[in-house]
């Protein structure tokens, strides 16, 4: 019977746990790091953020909140383009990052006016884009585009500044806006009969009209620029062209000079031993003509010497044979006008030849000794004739 027993309450117990784990497994409900739980009906509101509750059919009701940060993306481009203070149309796109309070009033208040949409990142952004965009035009009509441009990190923290408490109302932090991107919508998006469009394309044409003329102005010069160093350039190529032709001219000119001067130089080695080799045959010439006529001249010396050797025996030892030594002494003048003609052809060739030679002077000398003989002999009587003085 014990042991009976305790098998009764053993399998009780087994069936005890099984209910209970049936019953939690479907009415106890658990909260998440990303997901929190608002329980509503009997026993009131309970905002779970970790933990459980058991929720209980027609007693609760249990509402999930998305804890995540969800991303918000808005584009304003076109038509629905922003206006700004100058009446200039921009497009626009911004991402906004928000998330549900983690406190237990913000996530009441979140499931109020959320509800099953705060699950789901599109129908947050169709609860929220009105706001996004009303604070976006708020601030972009307070400033031009040039300074939205230049202050885009102000842009932002503007629009942050005014959506942070509104959304705080409904259970929202906003962690951050990003401006990813601004530019001035396309002159085709522009009204030209809206009031506001009519001002920003008048705007835009004179600042279109005026960049243009700048920009003209800028490749113009640029052009001008271009051309003018292209220009400096070629004169710098010229130049340097120029400058390597006069390089190489001075080369070529200085060789033709070397070549000339050396050419020169040498013509001048060849005359000056032509002129030597003329010298020395003219000297040999010379020489061998001296030494003819000296031959010549001793001979007609000698042979006159004889005749007057003969004529002065004649004169002294045969006097009774004057006749003959009358044709003695014709025959003695005879023969020194002939070698005073042969020695003076003789000797205007050698002095033609050599008429500042020593040999010439000698020579001239010789002759005019025999010619003034020959003149005494013949001015004198025959008597007083001396063929020895």
């Amino acid at each position: 019977m014990i042991i009976l027993s305790v098998l009764i309450a053993i399998v009780v117990a087994v069936i005890v746990i099984g209910l209970v784990v049936t019953f939690l497994n479907r009415f106890y409900r658990k909260s998440t790091r990303d997901l929190a739980l608002v329980r509503t009906g009997f026993g009131g509101q309970r905002i779970i953020v970790s933990g459980g509750c058991v929720a209980l059919p027609f007693l609760h009701r249990v509402e999930e909140v998305n804890m995540r940060t969800v991303r918000i993306e808005v584009r304003r481009a076109a038509e629905k383009s922003l206006i700004t203070e100058d009446r200039m149309r921009v497009d626009v796109e911004f991402e906004f990052y928000v998330r549900v309070l983690p406190t237990a009033e913000g996530i009441a208040t979140a499931a109020q006016a959320l509800g099953a949409k705060s699950l789901n990142p599109d129908g947050i952004r169709n609860l929220l884009e009105g706001r996004f965009i009303d604070a976006i035009q708020a601030v972009a009509g307070r400033q031009t585009m040039d300074l939205l441009h230049e202050r885009r990190a102000e842009f932002a923290q503007q629009i942050a500044e005014q959506l942070r408490d509104n959304l705080s109302q409904n259970g929202i932090l906003l962690d951050s806006v990003s401006l990813t991107r601004l530019d001035q919508s396309a002159f085709s998006a522009f009204d030209e009969n809206n009031a506001f469009n009519a001002v920003g394309m008048r705007k835009l044409a004179e600042i279109i009209a005026v960049n243009k003329k700048k920009r003209a102005e800028i490749e113009a010069d640029a052009d001008t620029s271009v051309r003018q160093t292209q220009l400096d350039a070629t004169k710098r190529r010229l130049l340097l062209s120029m400058e390597e032709e006069q390089a190489q001219m001075a080369q070529r000119l200085e060789i033709e000079k070397i070549k000339a001067s050396s050419d020169a130089e040498a013509a001048k080695a060849r005359e000056d031993g032509l002129a030597s080799s003329e010298e020395a045959r003219i000297g040999r010439e010379r020489q061998t003509n001296a030494m003819e006529l000296a031959k010549k001249s001793e001979l007609r010396k000698i042979e006159i010497g004889r005749h007057f050797f003969h004529h002065f025996t004649a004169d002294r030892l045969l006097p009774h044979r004057k006749p003959e030594r009358e044709s003695v002494k014709t025959e003695i003048v005879d023969i020194a006008r002939d070698a005073q003609t042969q020695l003076g052809d003789h000797l205007a060739s050698f002095v033609g030849k050599n008429p500042l030679s020593a040999e010439s002077r000698d020579l001239q000398a010789v002759i005019q000794v025999v010619a003034g003989l020959l003149g005494r002999e013949a001015t004198q009587a025959p008597d007083q004739r001396n063929p020895l003085s």
